[in-house]
């Protein structure tokens, strides 16, 4: 009986020896990170599929829906687009199914690649993905819209012309790129189209593009003066976009260009200087404006350019501000203006004073 219980404490000593290396070996709770545990998520077994965030859309935009699963390599998991906008419309089609493939960190990614003009008209909508594993109960649900994109065609200012002139129109455009517009040139006068043809999308910088046409007048009718309407469209991949502008075309004798500023100019200390200037140089030339402190050959104070834009009586006008600190920083009361156009020669210039207040 003494032998018995001799065993039996030395094999319980031997246990609790064994016991108390594991648990040194490894603390209480805590899980190996190399270790595979089964995860609960969007169903009821271990196996689980959650859907990335989906950022919203363009219409007719192609783009990819991806996920990240524990499901085996090759299962199948099978896809549902359904409309909230449309009564919960569904959107099947033979391609419902797609397989599981290998994707990174230990686990595996869906794939599903949309185009977005399969799924509604071009007005776009609200989606709900559903993405389920054929085999298994693992599921996940995610929302993402289609929206429709305003397309426009702006034209650059167009300058008066005269019979004879050959000259460009430029347009800027979030077109896509690689299509084409429909160009016609309707005279006012008597609604005859005097040029049609067609200018090719090009790409721009900050995700506009360009559009560009040359106009000739020589065969215009030489009237003494017309207004013609120059119209661009384009209806392409369900996109139907049109723009119009005007310009003017006499067969006078061109007068010689200028600038002149405005003589009344009169400025108070801690008053913002306004210049302006009249012009007969086309809507749209730059001009390089300079102001100098005096006397001369004084220094720079300040420089930029301004675009002329479209006056009264036939004439153009220039307009910029100056803040009234450039003034007052150095210390001068007299200065000296100076205008010229970019690609014309021709300047004015003029000096004034910067008035105590009384």
């Amino acid at each position: 009986m003494i032998a018995f219980r001799t065993t039996l404490a030395l094999l319980l000593l031997v246990g609790a020896v064994l016991l108390a290396a594991g648990c040194a070996g490894q603390k209480a709770g805590v899980i190996p990170a190399n270790s595979v545990q089964p995860v609960i998520q969007n169903g009821t077994g271990s196996y689980w599929i959650t859907i990335d965030p989906i950022s919203d859309k363009l219409v007719g935009s192609k783009f990819s829906i991806t996920g990240n699963t524990n499901l085996p390599v090759d299962d199948q998991v099978q896809w549902e687009i359904t409309s909230r906008t449309f009564n919960r419309e569904k959107f099947i089609d033979k391609t419902s199914i797609m397989p599981v493939i290998p994707g990174e960190n230990g686990l595996n990614k869906t794939v599903l690649d949309i185009d977005s003009a399969k799924l509604l008209s071009e007005d776009g909508g609200e989606f709900i993905i559903i993405e389920r594993a054929v085999r298994e109960n693992a599921r996940d649900v995610a929302p993402f819209s289609v929206n429709r994109i305003s397309y426009t065609i702006d034209f650059n200012a167009i300058g008066d012309q005269r019979f004879g002139d050959k000259f460009t129109i430029t347009g800027i455009t979030n077109l896509p790129a690689g299509g084409q517009v429909a160009v016609n040139i309707q005279s006012s006068g008597n609604a005859s189209s005097v040029i049609a043809g067609a200018a090719t999308i090009v790409k721009g910088n900050e995700g506009l593009n360009i559009t560009s046409f040359t106009v000739d007048t020589t065969n215009f009718l030489p009237v003494a003066y017309d207004e013609y309407r120059i119209s661009e469209s384009y209806s392409q991949q369900n996109i139907a976009v049109e723009s119009q502008t005007d310009f003017r075309i006499s067969n006078g004798s061109p007068r010689p260009l200028f600038i002149s500023i405005d003589p009344n100019l009169m400025l108070m200390v801690d008053e913002d200087g306004i210049f302006r200037s009249t012009t007969n140089l086309p809507v749209g030339d730059e001009v390089f404006w300079e102001i100098r402190s005096q006397p001369a050959p004084g220094a720079l104070v300040l420089n930029g350019t301004v675009k002329v834009t479209k006056g009264k009586a036939d004439l153009n006008e220039t307009s910029f501000t100056v803040e009234a600190s450039v003034f007052s920083r150095t210390g001068n009361s007299r200065y000296l203006l100076i205008e010229r156009a970019k690609i014309n020669e021709v300047q004015d210039q003029i000096l004034f004073n910067i008035l105590p207040i009384i």
